[in-house]
């Protein structure tokens, strides 16, 4: 009986212990990026269309800019054998 109290107050007990939960943490950082000007609604539709595509992609490419992972750069073995 002590064994079947005993087993059953541990699953019971072990059940409630936190687990380790790893998650991605964003930090903001200021990126000194110039925002690039919206073309005017005046020009002719498709001529419209095309600057705000290139608007749109040069958006995207300074958001990328000061989004992406910083990767740490290779050590060149030739250089830490020296």
């Amino acid at each position: 009986m002590n064994i079947k109290l005993t087993t059953t107050l541990t699953l019971l007990l072990t059940a409630c212990t936190p687990r380790v939960i790893y998650q991605k943490v964003y930090i903001p950082t200021k990126c000194n990026i110039i925002k690039p000007e919206r073309p005017p609604k005046s020009l002719h539709f498709i001529d419209y269309l095309k600057e705000l595509l290139i608007y749109t992609e040069r958006l995207e490419k300074d958001l990328e800019f000061c989004t992406k992972e910083i990767k740490p750069t290779p050590t060149n073995p030739a250089q830490v054998a020296q």
